[in-house]
């Protein structure tokens, strides 16, 4: 249980809390620790949209967590193009091993909507309830659960009702790194019986996926808050960048602690888009000394302030690159150099290359070359 709870708060070791109280953070453990199925319930629900009213609601324990802190003035954004809110799935990741929790740990920091439900605790909680229906068909009184058993049906019974039209999700995927499909599907009939909404026809709305199956192409990114999509200036001639660029600070902090304080700069200049090969990074970012550099999907890559610090502040050690924009010549030169392949335009390449620049780049020519739109009323 202390897993599931520390997966979505963090956990904070001696050495941590030192450091807060350095800083002159209060540190203060809950006062009562007791309810410890109340709690999971409560930060597992909050980090999965789902509202739960506990008396663990009012502690404000997630805005305090180690989690929190470390996320501090972090925002989470979805690409637009790839996340439909409501085609996303709640994901259960289903196992006991160490295998299963990774997985469910991995997938729930790229994505919200992601639980874990141990196969021993499912065991547990489906042969208790069913104990419990035949008592109270017997009118015998029911025997009491296990702060894991409550967990699991409460879990259970929320999944259910986060699925159908008009409400979170439109589906429920089961998963797991140890069990079969057969034994998902048996873990389904589980996961439906201990809902305390009863077997209905939303349970057609569940599937076992097969772990090969996971896609990561919709995950969440970390970004500052009111830090993202700054517009920067900067001059190129024939390619190479003429200054070094203005790289952008974090601007949500009183004080920036140099070493230790890292960030990744993403760029993106508008019209170049290099294919994401790592032999490309270095030569499209040109540092002063050592760093890491690459192309990414989304932008050219570099981490901040810098590899090396010698004394001074952020704006001191804060790398500043020039660009060098590759022709596409120079791509695909270096794409097929290893294979001993060159790579050169030909007759009807340079044709067609000296008209595009005649008309002051392929972007122009594609608009001169449009036809013309007429409104028609």
């Amino acid at each position: 249980m202390k897993m599931m709870a520390y997966a979505q708060t963090g956990a904070a070791s001696d050495a941590y809390l030192d450091k807060l109280r350095a800083l002159g953070i209060a540190v203060e453990a809950p006062a009562d620790d007791s309810d410890s199925d109340g709690f999971v319930e409560y930060v597992m629900g909050h980090r999965n949209w789902i509202t739960i009213q506990n008396r663990w609601a009012d502690e404000h324990i997630l805005e305090d967590s180690p989690a929190a802190i470390s996320g501090l003035h972090l925002g989470q954004y979805y690409r637009t193009d790839r996340h439909l809110a409501h085609e996303e799935p709640i994901v259960v990741v289903v196992g006991d091993t160490v295998d299963d929790f990774c997985f469910y740990y991995s997938l729930s920091r790229l994505h919200d909507g992601v639980f874990w439900l141990p196969v021993a605790w499912l065991n547990s909680a489906y042969k208790r309830s069913a104990q419990n229906r035949r008592r109270q068909a017997a009118g015998e009184p029911l025997a009491s659960m296990t702060e894991e058993q409550r967990l699991v049906r409460s879990i259970a019974s929320h999944l259910w009702t986060q699925i159908g039209p008009g409400r979170e999700a439109e589906r429920i995927e089961l998963r797991s790194m140890s069990l079969s499909q057969a034994q998902l599907r048996s873990r389904k009939t589980q996961i439906a019986a201990l809902s305390i909404f009863g077997v209905d026809q939303r349970s057609a709305a569940v599937e076992c996926k097969e772990i090969v199956a996971t896609s990561t192409a919709c995950t969440c990114s970390v970004i500052e808050e009111n830090n993202y999509a700054t517009y920067r200036g900067a001059v190129f001639i024939d390619g190479v960048g003429v200054s070094p660029i203005d790289t952008p600070k974090p601007k949500n902090f009183s004080k920036i602690h140099v070493p230790g304080h890292y960030w990744m700069t993403s760029l993106e200049v508008e019209g170049y888009m290099p294919p994401s090969l790592p032999y490309l990074g270095t030569e499209t970012i040109k540092l002063q000394g050592f760093g890491q550099v690459r192309v990414a999907n989304d932008g050219l890559a570099y981490l901040c302030p810098g590899s090396a610090y010698f004394g001074g502040d952020v704006d001191v050690v804060t790398v500043r690159p020039r660009l060098t924009l590759l022709d596409d010549l120079t791509i695909m030169s270096r794409y097929f150099g290893d294979s001993a392949i060159k790579v050169k335009y030909s007759d009807k390449g340079n044709y067609v290359l000296d008209t595009v620049r005649r008309f002051g780049g392929l972007n122009k020519q594609a608009s001169s070359s449009a036809p013309a739109q007429h409104a028609v009323s």
